[in-house]
């Protein structure tokens, strides 16, 4: 195959770009080639061009999608474990545990507040400032607690 790809830099080329993903190495380093080898580079996205194939139409100097063309996000995409042709984002777990962190750090700063304020907190008052803050997700973890005022 080295043989066939040009010797010297060609005027340009249009690169066909239809993709559920795949490597974004690889479609980082057929872009480069694209880009040193042509002094033109242009992509067309007939159809789904996800994750590796959005990388790659990065790398052009024109993109042309057709009405039916659909590019993705740039993102890790998992498998899920008891379907082959499922895929999801790898990004949205740890998305929801940032929330999720965000909002028991904010309703634990209030409660740290209000008992810095001098008032015996019980588990009801504070599984109900939390459910009320932070929603039903953490509220059963506040309940669990032993009692505030000793």
């Amino acid at each position: 195959m080295v043989e066939q790809l040009p010797s010297k830099m060609s005027k340009n080329i249009l690169a066909l770009n239809s993709t559920a993903g795949g490597d974004a190495h690889a479609a980082y380093r057929i872009a480069r080639f694209g880009r040193r080898s042509y002094k033109e580079l242009t992509v067309f996205v007939p159809g789904l061009c996800k994750s590796a194939g959005t990388l790659l139409c990065t790398g052009a100097d024109q993109l042309v999608i057709s009405e039916t063309g659909e590019l993705g996000p740039i993102d890790v995409q998992v498998r899920e474990q008891n379907d082959l042709f499922t895929r999801r984002s790898g990004l949205a777990v740890p998305r929801a545990m940032n929330f999720l962190e965000a909002r028991v750090l904010q309703t634990l700063r209030v409660v740290m507040v209000d008992m810095a304020g001098g008032g015996p907190l019980d588990r009801e008052s504070v599984a109900d400032r939390s459910r009320n803050r932070s929603g039903p997700v953490q509220c059963d973890l506040w309940q669990d607690r032993p009692s505030w005022s000793g």
